[in-house]
């Protein structure tokens, strides 16, 4: 459950003022961008377990038991017939041995499939699991702290520049090819 209804948080946010029009703070994507937006990340996802398939030298048929579907079902959800739900995700992922951490960050933050491989992704999910082991023990009750701090926010520094960089990248390509 979301603690924070994006649906209402719109409306809810203060304005500011650029000249006569009103500018909200927080504006988040139409319905229409929100829909294209989860079809990307669909297709992104598939492409990521055809490329596993392939790079693993596995027939689709090695996802047919996992998935507890049939080889033309499955064969239509990784060609794109047939949705690709998150319960089917997270069982090919599972099958594949497909970080799923890391995977979320390569397809729906970086926009880019190919960059799952890539050492700084890896760092990065990895500073990211174990920022969630942290928030889960803080939550039970119990501290620890394996790494100074000091060290941790110069990895997160280091971690949200490489992801900044590679977002202004991404954004000036699109850019081109609109131009």
């Amino acid at each position: 459950m979301q603690s924070i209804d994006t649906r209402n948080l719109k409306h809810a946010a203060e304005t500011m003022l650029s000249g006569e029009a009103q500018l909200p703070v927080f504006d988040f994507m139409t319905d229409a961008q929100a829909k294209a937006d989860s079809c990307w990340e669909e297709h992104g996802y598939r492409t990521l377990i055809n490329h596993e398939l392939k790079r693993q030298d596995r027939p689709i048929t090695f996802l047919v038991k996992p998935l507890g579907r049939s080889r033309s079902y499955v064969s239509r959800v990784l060609s794109g017939q047939n949705k690709l739900t998150q319960e089917l995700r997270e069982k090919a992922f599972a099958a594949l041995e497909i970080d799923p951490i890391r995977a979320n960050i390569s397809v729906a933050w970086l926009r880019d499939v190919g960059l799952y491989h890539a050492m700084d992704v890896r760092h990065i999910s990895d500073y990211f699991r174990e920022y969630l082991a942290e928030v889960i023990s803080v939550r039970q009750g119990c501290i620890k702290l394996a790494v100074k701090p000091a060290i941790l926010r110069e990895a997160a520094k280091r971690t949200i520049d490489t992801i900044m960089k590679h977002q202004e990248r991404v954004f000036e390509n699109e850019t081109q090819l609109l131009d």
